[in-house]
């Protein structure tokens, strides 16, 4: 196994608006023989920088950004470092780099992509058994004796991470992989802008069928692993769809093995119901007779109302137009078992 230390900087405080300047990166094997190592520089393309990450974070001048390629030529190059097979991903406080990494990937609107990673700031606090998170140059202070710095070269804030690693594996004669399972839980995977650490594996009940707000990670992971048929000749190829909540919440089995089905139809799943293209609606009968909608619905009407093309689908036609077996639930909840998902499965 290889390991693969990475640090990202942005060119802006707000990690969301997508502007990575650099990638910086370790990269060795088990015995810490470094195999590849480079800093990735990156022109942000902004037309106003940040003036106070300018003058405090970033190692060189506007100019020597601007005079680096866009993210879109290094974006292959950084998605095979991340997703490199039988590797170890590691970064120190990981929740803001995949922020910036997603983001910059959406700004350009370029595919997105799921990785592993290990988080070395959450494993350090547990292996110190210390209250607060340390900063990388804490850290590197407390186990290298290095000293602290003014700015951050993505390319030396990897090497630390890699020097920190390095020196606590050989100290304790074993490797990343074994540390990390002593002090388990920090690691996850970055799914869609989001670290989704594995603190805890959820217990979903299939018994009660009802969703809870403790499957979302789950549930948001489930959803996005689903690879998308883009041959199907089903009318919801290249769609966009969503559930409503009134379905979800009492028949969250069923709803995963909806989104099965119409991933094999070439249709993907949007969360935010109301730039779908097709709404799977569930009115519930009230005492009078009335039916009630989900606030859900409320807003797919709002939108529908500005304009916005929505086709409201009934749950029971929809049902019935994808051909849905029940007896095929079943099946389709062994299948999942044996995918080994991060969960506890009760039936």
């Amino acid at each position: 196994m290889d390991y693969l230390f990475f640090d990202i900087e942005s060119a802006h405080g707000n990690f969301s608006i997508g502007a990575m300047c650099s990638f910086g990166y370790v990269l060795c094997n088990e015995k810490f023989d470094i195999i590849d190592e480079d800093d990735i520089l990156i022109n942000p393309e902004l037309k106003k920088w940040d003036w106070y990450v300018v003058k405090n974070i970033l190692p060189y001048s506007k100019d020597v950004y601007n005079s680096m390629s866009s993210f879109p030529n290094s974006y292959e190059r950084i998605k095979a470092l991340l997703t490199r097979p039988n590797t170890m991903i590691l970064n120190h406080g990981i929740e803001n780099d995949v922020l910036i990494t997603t983001s910059t990937i959406r700004r350009y609107k370029l595919e997105q992509f799921s990785f592993r990673f290990y988080d070395t700031a959450l494993f350090y606090k547990k292996y110190t058994n210390t209250k607060n998170t340390l900063s990388l140059d804490k850290v590197s202070e407390e186990v290298c004796y290095e000293e602290p710095r003014t700015t951050h070269p993505s390319l030396e804030d990897a090497k630390r991470v890699y020097r920190i690693m390095m020196t606590i594996a050989i100290s304790k004669e074993k490797t990343i992989k074994e540390l990390f399972d002593e002090y388990p839980y920090c690691d996850g995977e970055a799914v869609e802008g989001k670290a989704i650490f594995n603190r805890s594996k959820p217990i979903v009940d299939f018994k009660t069928n009802k969703y809870n707000r403790s499957y979302k990670d789950f549930y948001r992971t489930f959803v996005i692993r689903h690879a998308i048929n883009n041959e199907s000749n089903s009318r919801f190829n290249g769609k966009t769809y969503s559930i409503d909540t009134n379905y979800l919440e009492n028949n969250f089995v069923e709803s995963m093995y909806i989104v099965e089905i119409m991933s094999s139809f070439g249709a993907k799943y949007q969360f935010k119901a109301s730039e779908s293209d097709i709404f799977i609606e569930k009115p519930i009968k009230k005492w009078d007779g009335s039916l009630a909608h989900s606030i859900m619905a409320g807003y797919v009407q709002k939108a529908i109302d500005d304009g916005k093309k929505i086709e409201v689908i009934n749950i029971n036609d929809f049902l019935k137009e994808i051909d849905f077996k029940k007896e095929d639930v079943n099946a389709f909840i062994d299948m999942l078992e044996k995918s080994k998902p991060n969960c506890i499965f009760i039936r």
